[in-house]
């Protein structure tokens, strides 16, 4: 099945994207490959250059203020608050309000779509423990990323949410989708899950320990489930993107393995993996994953 090239007037005064058929196509027709979907069921999403140039344009200027003004000028304050679990302070920020998306986050600052999507949604920034700002215990807690997630949700009245997460992040949404069924939407950016880590990188990192503690025990953990199966299994809407050149970049063999398993892909032209991540005000991941939240009824 062929992709129709759908004519989308982005960044010449018209909408961001349109949805046709099984594909969000955006930017210029001629800027836009069309590719045989051999009938995956999912959905596979390209953007043109140009797109994302309008898309850039389109973002308030500094997203890492503490009050910031999301889009359509209404302000969202900031919040950064503690938890505590397993006797440890557990740091994260909450903004905005509606339907609740969490971002598991393992660097210091404000993530773009965190205030950038504050007119839409509750959107929550969860610093595990072992990263931000959060303690660093070692020994670590024999503890999931899901239960320091869902201690925050508790905590902040959260029964349901979608998760979001980019590069170990990615993986860390993929695993907390996986061990609770109060993620009712995931979204993976610039991980490819069915590749993770290998066995010799995993030996290493546990023999060197150079790794901090909190991320040794994360991909301990992540290593010993089969995603392929795990995937196939979580019964949920399911969105996984990458830049075209990225490291994390999924072949097209993993592709349409990962469109089989039920999963929506997008992939953005000519944007490595600093570039289509959560702290690049300019990358369209976050019009691209709101678009695709709503479509899903979030």
């Amino acid at each position: 099945m062929k992709l129709r090239q759908a004519a989308v007037a982005a960044g010449r005064g018209g909408s961001v994207g349109a949805w046709e058929g099984d594909a969000l196509l955006v930017g210029g027709c001629e800027e836009i490959e069309q590719v045989e979907l051999a009938g995956a069921a999912a959905t596979t999403i390209f953007l043109a250059l140009d797109t994302m140039s309008a898309l850039s344009r389109s973002i308030p200027g500094n997203w890492h203020d503490c009050d910031s003004t999301a889009a359509g000028g209404v302000v969202n304050a900031v919040r950064w608050k503690t938890a505590t679990f397993a006797g440890h302070q557990l740091r994260y920020a909450v903004t905005g309000s509606g339907p609740a998306v969490v971002l598991p986050k393992k660097d210091r600052g404000s993530y773009v779509p965190f205030e950038r999507l504050a007119d839409q949604y509750t959107m929550v920034q969860i610093e595990p423990l072992g990263f931000g700002r959060s303690d660093r215990p070692d020994p670590y807690p024999p503890v999931g990323i899901h239960e320091q997630i869902l201690a925050v949700c508790d905590q902040e009245d959260i029964p349901e949410f979608a998760v979001w997460g980019f590069s170990q992040g990615g993986a860390m949404a993929c695993a907390t989708a996986q061990a609770t069924p109060r993620a009712r939407l995931m979204v993976c950016g610039g991980f490819n899950v069915l590749r993770g880590l290998s066995d010799a990188w995993l030996a290493r990192m546990n023999r060197e320990r150079r790794i901090p503690v909190g991320s040794r025990t994360f991909w301990n953990l992540f290593h010993s489930y089969n995603w392929h199966a795990e995937l196939r299994q979580m019964a949920i809407p399911k969105l996984m993107y990458w830049g075209t050149l990225d490291a994390q970049r999924v072949s097209l063999k993993d592709q349409y393995i990962l469109r089989g398993v039920g999963i929506d892909v997008a992939e953005f032209a000519g944007l490595d993996h600093g570039r289509s991540g959560f702290g690049d005000p300019a990358s369209p991941a976050t019009d691209v994953v709101a678009d695709w939240l709503q479509r899903h009824g979030w």
